[in-house]
């Protein structure tokens, strides 16, 4: 079954998120052609990180942590 959301209507935790990581997927991959390490990291964080944090924020720990390491 296919549910289709209408604008306006509230989203649920799992599609914030979802969008959230696509941003953010979205950003490495026209920033960097997908070849940085905070771009392969984007892919083992949880869900939850990405329904807690902004695309932005979630940018930004992305790219601190692949200094860290």
């Amino acid at each position: 079954m296919v549910v289709q959301h209408t604008e306006g209507k509230p989203k649920n935790r799992i599609e914030k998120a979802t969008e959230n990581f696509c941003a953010v997927r979205d950003h490495f991959l026209n920033e960097d052609r997908g070849t940085s390490q905070a771009y392969r990291m984007a892919f083992k964080k949880p869900m939850k990180f990405y329904h807690e944090h902004t695309p932005a924020e979630a940018v930004e720990i992305l790219k601190r942590e692949a200094e860290e390491n």
